[in-house]
C-alpha cells in the first residue's frame, strides 16, 4: 500500500530543527585505539546493527558514572549571616583598638619609602 504525502505529516523544516538540536547536544571526541580494539568495536556494533557512534554511546552510558548535581553555591543572605558579619567586624575593631585596617596602598607606600631610605645610605 502506497502512502500519499497528505496521509502523514512531514515537514522538512521540523526534521532539520530536530537534527540541529541533536547536533548541538553532542560532543566530538577523538580517541586513538589499538587496531584490534577498533575491529572489535566495529564488529560488536555491526552485530547489534548499530552505528559505531550509537554503540559506543550505549557502552559509555553504562560504564561512565552520572555527573553529580551541581551544588548551588550561592545562598541567600540571611539576617543571621549579617549579624555574624557585624559581630566579626566589631571583634576585629576591638582587637585593633577601635581602628579599622589601614589601606594597603598606604602601607606599601610607607614600606617603599623606608626601603628607598635604606638604599640611599
Amino acid at each position: 500500500m502506497a502512502l500519499r504525502k497528505e496521509e502523514f505529516h512531514y515537514d522538512p523544516h521540523e526534521e532539520k530543527k530536530l537534527m540541529d538540536k541533536t547536533k548541538f547536544n553532542k560532543k566530538r571526541f577523538t580517541v586513538d585505539l589499538s587496531t584490534e580494539l577498533g575491529i572489535r568495536i566495529v564488529e560488536a556494533a555491526d552485530q547489534q546493527k548499530l552505528s559505531i557512534d550509537q554503540y559506543l554511546e550505549n557502552v559509555l552510558e553504562v560504564v561512565v558514572p552520572e555527573r553529580p548535581e551541581p551544588r548551588n553555591r550561592k545562598k541567600p543572605i540571611t539576617l543571621e549571616g549579617v549579624e555574624k558579619l557585624i559581630q566579626m567586624r566589631d571583634r576585629i575593631l576591638q582587637e585593633h583598638g577601635g581602628q579599622p585596617f589601614a589601606h594597603s596602598s598606604d602601607l606599601l607606600r610607607q614600606e617603599r619609602e623606608e626601603r628607598e631610605k635604606e638604599l640611599d645610605f
